[in-house]
């Protein structure tokens, strides 16, 4: 059986507010974020370390394996362009070439971002990206 909106929505405030002390998972966080917007999520520290990502299902690409999942950030050129962002820019069209290696032409054409600095007492202290194919984000 498929979990309904509701459900996924009551599970992420499950996650943000069943912490209690303890962090929350940024890991357990996009999971569900990437399973309710059916979308690449990814949280990043503003020094460009992947704090947690999820893939939507069916994507796989070399690249992101190579530089995010395996390393573990964003390339330093590709992390100082989201740092630029100041406010939520949504459904941003990226170029076809690869935005992580700048020669590759990216495998999955039409892909549309959006990016989400997260602040706190007026410094940056991270960003979410979600990234999705073809489907702007509503």
């Amino acid at each position: 059986m498929t979990e309904s909106l509701l459900q996924k929505t009551r599970r992420l405030n499950k996650t943000l507010q069943g912490s209690g002390s303890k962090p929350v998972s940024f890991q357990e966080l996009s999971k569900i974020l990437s399973q309710i917007l059916d979308a690449n999520v990814y949280i990043a520290s503003k020094k460009g370390r992947v704090l947690g990502y999820e893939l939507s299902t069916g994507f796989d690409c070399d690249i992101i394996q190579a530089e995010v999942v395996k390393e573990k950030r964003f390339p330093k050129k590709y992390n100082d362009q989201l740092l630029k962002v100041e406010e939520t820019k949504e459904n941003v069209e990226e170029i076809t070439e690869c935005v992580f290696d700048e020669v590759s032409e990216c495998d999955y054409p039409n892909k549309i971002v959006t990016i989400i600095p997260i602040n706190s007492g007026g410094s940056r202290l991270a960003t979410l990206v979600l990234a999705r194919f073809g489907r702007k984000f509503t």
